[in-house]
């Protein structure tokens, strides 16, 4: 799949801000600054600018296809802070393809032995798709950790 992670620029930021893993909304909006399960992308790319965390924009291909945003966040571990597929291209595997790459970037800007990620704890789906990838449940809920094999 051709997956590919990118920066965000000025040149797609618009698309990547259009961007919601909720449904369309009414009247071509944009996506609210939260949404059921996260905040939109405008947020963490606001948010990332005071935090210093790395902003990803998935494609597929040339389509932006979702966004990622990672760093140090509550725990002081490399954390996947931000991971959304938008609403129209979600179950197509995208998300699947593209958290590989994501680990591996993540393991090499951080020298990490694992990775923190969270979800909210009624997002059933979310925390699915972290333990399908080999994530494990911690104590608190909706924290996930997943331990780096070293090459």
């Amino acid at each position: 799949m051709g997956i590919i992670l990118r920066n965000v620029t000025e040149g797609n930021f618009s698309d990547v801000i259009a961007l919601s893993a909720d449904k369309p909304h009414p009247n071509g909006r944009l996506p609210l600054i939260f949404e059921k399960y996260t905040a939109s992308n405008v947020y963490y790319i606001a948010l990332a600018s005071l935090k210093l965390w790395v902003n990803r924009v998935i494609y597929f291909e040339e389509c932006p296809v979702g966004f990622a945003v990672h760093g140090f966040y509550k725990h002081m571990v490399p954390e996947l802070i931000h991971l959304m597929i938008h609403s129209s291209f979600q179950n197509k595997g995208y998300g699947k393809a593209a958290l590989p790459l994501l680990l591996a970037e993540m393991a090499d800007l951080y020298g990490a032995d694992y990775i923190h990620a969270a979800v909210k704890a009624e997002n059933e789906r979310g925390k699915k798709f972290l333990q399908n990838a080999g994530f494990q449940a911690e104590k608190e809920p909706g924290t996930y950790s997943l331990f780096l094999q070293k090459k």
